[in-house]
């Protein structure tokens, strides 16, 4: 039974992705010339742009985060250990974790204003990575495209493809929409999966009255699992020694807000719930020889923009993850611990940005997160886990424009991660989370019409370590078109 449930579960275990990586000498980041303007009312999803103020700093956005954790969640089979890991649904503590994780995160991501240029527009490229060992980059590539179809209809295409210590894997998303009205579109998406069994489909629908922009959608995920592996598996054509089945669907609900609630405040609300389901993992001739898993999970992120004059903009935001999941075995000869799962992130984040002129621009950035995670073994308390990290990270960048599209930024990230309650062994890299970096970054780059690349590189000073200074290097870019 071990030799089964580990083929079940660690289908991507250590694996790497390298087909968008970037030799070292091209490791580069992005930095967007603020150019979206100071009107309030949210664009439609890919308006172009305003670049008649070219002091203004834009405009902020938590999208990113939601965006990422959404396409974790559809493309669960490419996540650390695959679908069914004992790690559980999130995966925040692995075996690739170290205490530097939370410290490449903030320094390789997009900036707020970045990101909200490029959710408001239709077509693009981006990719972003940074080097977190000698031989591994963090990496994240998004393709996107619309094509109008004639009428009322549009077809638009995602591509995502990361790598990083908690997922490693590509994913394609298609919708189609029609135009209802001046102000309502319906739409409906396919989630295209290499393992046909995790493929998701969506129905939902976008309102955009007056300043605001909503939208709504429902998806059933891993919608064919049970067609595959059971109706076409009895008729004949199985494949492999496990099935899967869902005994109760596995839904989302998924909603997301943007409202100008003044010329100078801005309203962000993202959301979702993945309901109660459950599933069976057993031995294909034997269903004794497995386990039964039930999960649920939610998330809610906010965030309020300020923008008194079009140089200053001062933003907040919060968010949340929660996940439970219950292992339970079929029958004692499963060999399967059993054991209750809760996982939680919670973040809050200030974010300001000052265009002190046409070339000069400074911004700061201070999170504070808290990350328990607790797990009950049912017959063996010994294995327990009940663990907090709580996490403190600052940044402080200075950029420059100069004449002839020369970019440059020079920024400071500190991170300070402790361990106030640490009940049972977290497998991590190094097996210590307690600890503190501070980085200098450096990036340099150059913008071409409608593409925009920079190269930077960063020394890491560890105050635990007598001094000791690590190197890395981190990029961006985009291309629009």
């Amino acid at each position: 039974m071990q030799s089964y449930e580990n083929r079940v579960g660690c289908g991507s275990c250590r694996r790497r992705t390298a087909g968008f990586a970037v030799p070292p000498a091209l490791l580069g980041c992005l930095l967007l010339l603020p150019g979206s303007g100071h009107a309030q009312t949210p664009p439609g999803e890919g308006d172009t742009l305003d670049p008649a103020h070219v002091d203004s700093v834009g405009h902020a956005t938590i999208q990113t985060w939601e965006e990422e954790l959404w396409l974790f969640l559809l493309d669960r089979h490419d996540t650390f250990e695959g679908r069914f890991s004992d790690e559980g649904t999130l995966k925040r503590f692995t075996e690739l974790t170290d205490s530097k994780n939370l410290l490449d995160l903030l320094s390789f991501r997009f900036t707020p204003m970045e990101s909200y240029d490029w959710y408001h527009r239709d077509q693009g490229f981006r990719w972003r990575g940074g080097s977190v060992t000698t031989l591994d980059l963090d990496s994240s590539v998004e393709l996107k495209a619309k094509v109008p179809l004639g009428g009322p209809w549009n077809m638009a295409i995602r591509m995502n493809q990361v790598a990083g210590v908690r997922a490693d894997g590509s994913a394609v998303r298609v919708r189609f929409s029609r135009d209802l009205g001046e102000t309502v579109a319906g739409f409906i998406g396919w989630h295209v999966d290499p393992r046909k069994s995790g493929a998701d489909i969506s129905v939902g629908t976008r309102w955009t009255p007056g300043r605001a922009r909503l939208t709504a959608e429902l998806t059933v995920l891993d919608f064919l699992n049970n067609l595959l592996y059971v109706t076409i598996s009895r008729a004949g054509f199985p494949r492999g020694d496990t099935t899967i089945v869902y005994e109760s669907r596995h839904n989302a609900l998924r909603m997301s807000g943007e409202v100008a609630l003044s010329d100078q405040v801005r309203l962000e609300v993202y959301g979702s719930a993945v309901f109660p389901s459950t599933v069976v993992v057993h031995d294909k001739d034997d269903r004794a020889l497995g386990f039964t898993l039930d999960e649920s999970l939610w998330y809610a992120g906010t965030l309020v923009e300020w923008t008194p004059n079009p140089r200053l903009l001062v933003a907040g935001s919060g968010r949340n993850v929660s996940a439970r999941s219950k292992r339970t075995p079929n029958s004692v000869a499963a060999a399967v611990v059993e054991y209750e799962l809760v996982e939680r992130s919670t973040e809050a984040e200030a974010f300001l940005a000052f265009r002190a002129s046409e070339r000069w621009t400074l911004s700061g950035t201070a999170i504070r997160m808290w990350m328990p995670e607790r797990r009950d073994v049912t017959d063996d308390p010994s294995q327990n886990i009940d663990f907090l990290l709580k996490a403190w990270l600052t940044q402080l960048d200075v950029t420059f424009t100069g004449r002839g599209g020369f970019l440059s930024r020079v920024g400071l990230i500190a991170s300070n991660t402790r361990v106030p309650r640490g009940l049972g062994s977290m497998d991590v890299n190094y097996n210590d989370l307690d600890d503190e970096f501070y980085r200098l970054r450096l990036n340099v780059g150059w913008s071409f019409d409608n593409v925009e690349l920079v190269i930077g590189g960063a020394y890491d000073y560890h105050p635990e370590s007598l001094g000791r200074i690590w190197g890395t290097a981190s990029g961006r870019m985009i291309v629009s078109w």
